[in-house]
């Protein structure tokens, strides 16, 4: 009998539940023919687990106001990637812009990485939008 030859190990990882506020994103490029783009923001962890918001059509300013969560390995995860794409209807959805964001770093220290990020863009000449969202975080165990 099969069961008899089955080992079966339960490791309790705990995760972390991420949960997200997509507020709104500004001064997006355009990605399609009419000048406007289609955007919406994919939210991943380490683990490759996602979520996204709803795509707002014909537009550089999307207002999301969504509330959204994601389940992370707390020992794995570190990072949250944000990643806002333009939807395609016919083709691959095209990248607007990505951001790594450390889930272990204080308010303080994003304050300082996003205002070195600002400088050297502007530096580079670059011209590039705005996205506003916030996270939080609680932390379970589960087996696997």
């Amino acid at each position: 009998e099969l069961t008899n030859h089955l080992l079966v190990r339960a490791h309790i990882m705990p995760r972390l539940t991420i949960h997200i506020r997509a507020i709104r994103a500004s001064n997006l490029p355009s990605a399609d023919v009419n000048g406007l783009s289609d955007p919406y923001c994919i939210f991943t962890c380490a683990n490759a687990r996602s979520t996204r918001t709803k795509t707002i059509e014909n537009t550089l300013n999307p207002q999301w106001n969504e509330d959204l969560s994601l389940q992370c390995d707390a020992e794995a995860d570190d990072s949250l990637v944000v990643t806002v794409r333009d939807h395609d209807k016919i083709g691959s959805d095209d990248d607007l812009d990505r951001l790594t964001v450390r889930l272990d770093m204080d308010k303080k220290q994003r304050k300082a990485i996003k205002k070195q990020i600002k400088k050297d863009l502007k530096r580079k000449g670059h011209h590039h939008g705005k996205i506003k969202f916030g996270f939080g975080s609680s932390s379970s165990s589960s087996s696997s």
